[in-house]
């Protein structure tokens, strides 16, 4: 009898799809992966199809927990593949634990598969996983270089990255123009975080690049005077439009940041609103209204934060 991995994970065991359509009838695929986790042709196994949610347990699942939910017996067949089918009721995450039905040890877990239940409007999307915050060596809080950062991510499976170093470009320029006859499956994006017109305002912009190959910041820097005039021009507009207690200046230049991003087509996303030193990063009546305006494209909500740095 093979003794399961002690550490299993998909490492050493695959599964396809690992997103399925709630009510609708899924078909897997799994499949060890190498001889020590191969699947022995011709034996059963037995998947349990466990709701996450619905397991209040906060051990692991004994053998009376986990059989009293549907399950499934499938046999591998030569190429050490199982296939089988099941139809999810709810949107969730479920855990399919495997094991092997004849293995005298009370069904002990082969390996514990995580697959999501969507419902249609989500599950038509394609799931990406990528990152539009990131900083280098061309940051001060940043350490690699930003090729090195790029294939870091790369190798890491992202679908799409954006160097966004404080108040520069440089970085993104530098790892597009460093990679671009690479074949690569991630795309990078050029970005950085915008400090207009000092360090208070934090804002990322992603996609954006200036005549002249250059950021927003390096743009105000160039252009004092004509792009403090146009913010004066948006304070004025709003003066009377916002609500009590909102600098119209501290709008505008938000707002300004927000347009310009926009004007050379890229998007514009509020950095940790919420990280917290003395206070929030943006105040919660000036986020609020961002937001109903429609102002910025995107917020961050979850963020690394250590020692009051974002």
């Amino acid at each position: 009898m093979k003794i399961p991995n002690n550490n299993p994970s998909l490492y050493n065991y695959e599964i396809f799809p690992r997103v399925a359509e709630l009510n609708r009838l899924t078909s897997f695929k799994a499949r060890g992966l190498g001889i020590d986790n191969a699947l022995t042709p011709g034996r059963e196994y037995t998947i349990y199809f466990i709701p996450r949610e619905e397991n209040n347990s906060s051990v692991l699942l004994s053998i009376s927990d986990f059989t009293k939910y549907d399950s499934v017996c499938a046999a591998a067949d030569e190429s050490g593949v199982i296939e089988f089918e099941y139809t999810f009721k709810r949107e969730q995450i479920y855990t399919l634990r495997l094991t092997d039905k004849d293995d005298g040890e009370k069904n002990r877990a082969i390996n514990n598969f995580r697959i999501f239940c969507a419902a249609a409007d989500l599950y038509e999307r394609t799931p990406m996983r990528g990152n539009l915050h990131c900083h280098t060596c061309k940051s001060v809080d940043g350490h690699e270089d930003p090729y090195l950062a790029a294939a870091t991510y790369r190798r890491a499976g992202f679908d799409f990255l954006a160097i966004t170093d404080h108040h520069n470009v440089d970085g993104s320029v530098y790892a597009i123009e460093k990679s671009k006859d690479i074949p690569s499956e991630m795309s990078l994006y050029y970005g950085e975080e915008v400090h207009v017109p000092n360090a208070y305002i934090h804002a990322v912009n992603v996609g954006a690049l200036l005549p002249g190959g250059i950021g927003l910041d390096n743009y105000y820097h160039a252009n004092e005077a004509k792009v403090k005039a146009e913010v004066a021009k948006i304070a004025a507009e709003y003066k009377d439009r916002l609500p009590e207690n909102i600098e119209p200046y501290d709008f505008a230049w938000r707002k300004w940041i927000a347009d310009t991003i926009h004007e050379y087509g890229g998007i514009a996303i509020l950095a940790h609103p919420f990280w917290e030193w003395d206070a929030n990063n943006t105040r919660d009546d000036v986020f609020r209204y961002l937001a109903k305006e429609k102002i910025y494209d995107a917020a961050e909500i979850l963020h690394g934060q250590e020692e009051g740095c974002p």
